[in-house]
Order: C-alpha cells, then sequence, then structure tokens
C-alpha cells in the first residue's frame, strides 16, 4: 500500500520500492518523469489543482500548518478510525503532532 504522504515526502524511494515489488527495472523516462515533478519551481508550473506538477513535500507541510488544532485532529482521528485501520494509517499522538507542527513551520 502507498500513502500519498509517504509518496510526498519521498518520491524516489516510494517508487523504486514500487518498482522492486513489481520487478520492474528503472526507466530513462521515470526518471526525467520523477524529476519534472519534484523540481522546486514545479508549484509554479501548476495552473490547475489536478496537474501532477508540484513541489509534494511542500504540499505536506502546507496541509500540517493549515491551521487544524489538536482536538480537531483528534475528532478526525475518532470519526475516521475504521477507514484509518482499513488503510494502514496510524493514528497521531498529541506530543508527535506538536512536535511535527512545530518543525514544519
Amino acid at each position: 500500500m502507498v500513502h500519498f504522504e509517504e509518496l510526498s515526502r519521498n518520491l524516489t524511494g516510494v517508487v523504486d520500492e514500487m518498482l522492486s515489488f513489481l520487478r520492474l527495472g528503472r526507466h530513462p523516462g521515470t526518471d526525467r518523469f520523477l524529476e519534472l515533478r519534484r523540481h522546486p519551481l514545479a508549484a509554479e508550473v501548476a495552473a490547475e489543482p489536478w496537474d501532477t506538477f508540484r513541489n509534494s513535500s511542500e504540499m505536506a507541510r502546507r496541509w500540517l500548518r493549515g491551521g487544524l488544532d489538536w482536538d480537531e485532529v483528534e475528532e478526525v482521528q475518532r470519526r475516521c478510525a475504521v477507514a484509518m485501520d482499513m488503510w494502514g494509517y496510524r493514528r497521531i499522538a498529541k506530543e508527535e503532532w506538536e512536535s511535527d507542527k512545530n518543525t514544519m513551520r
């Protein structure tokens, strides 16, 4: 299972794991595709939300900085517990959330 968050933090590493799992080799076109999508200026190129050109790690950081307080995070985790378990997401503890939020600022 691949989570978007993992892909956004470590695009090349996750793609390498996927290719290995599928027993596929790396193609030069794959490298070019990945490079275009993780370039720091990619977010400026994206004109529409569905564009694949973006700085994914910055997008994930932006969501984290987006202003959810701990009570909201806890409520989301409570209401989405079944889906989170089914898709392999773990719940975040308050201390970890605060640490991550402070790191991302």
